[in-house]
């Protein structure tokens, strides 16, 4: 019996996982053998430039993050993106208001301005990621739209005023 064959519930007799877990398993099997398989194409070509380009990728690549994250996977987003550990309350509680306490990285409302918002801090269209120089297409990156939301927070000087937030800073008190 492999991991693959019990991922899939391929074994006849043996108590497998549900659906979700299943899949799960068989995602990080899949990350885990093509990491595997660059790794040791990249020590076999460990003297080329691009081998060392692909072990250097396979170390540096941070956490990665599921649609709904955690307290614990939101703080490290939100480091990983600029904030400051005093201003984690703040973007939390943002968050939080922003995204009905579910922190879904691929929230979206068709219904604000712009196109709609995006993503955990719901940020307004595409304008704000082209004025922090960020790819649009990251929206849905928790990285990506906390260190664009980052760059608001400063470009403004807080979370409140108009453009956005204006509502969440007023029901979680901030300003």
């Amino acid at each position: 019996m492999t991991l693959a064959q019990l991922a899939m519930g391929q074994v006849s007799g043996h108590s497998t996982p549900g659906t979700f877990q299943r899949r799960l398993l068989y995602a990080a099997l899949v990350k885990v053998t093509v990491l595997s398989v660059c790794v040791l194409w990249a020590s076999g070509h460990s003297g080329h430039a691009s081998g060392q380009a692909v072990v250097q990728l396979a170390e540096s690549r941070g956490p990665t993050f599921g649609r709904y994250l955690s307290a614990a996977e939101f703080d490290t987003a939100a480091r990983m993106a600029g904030w400051r550990s005093e201003d984690l309350p703040g973007i939390r509680a943002i968050v939080d208001c922003e995204t009905h306490g579910t922190f879904d990285t691929q929230a979206y409302n068709a219904d604000d301005p712009n196109g709609g918002s995006f993503g955990l801090a719901q940020l307004n269209g595409a304008q704000h990621f082209v004025a922090a120089g960020e790819d649009f297409n990251g929206r849905f990156d928790p990285v990506t739209n906390l260190r664009v939301a980052r760059w608001l927070y400063e470009t403004r000087g807080g979370f409140g005023g108009t453009g956005g937030w204006l509502t969440c800073t007023e029901e979680v008190g901030l300003h």
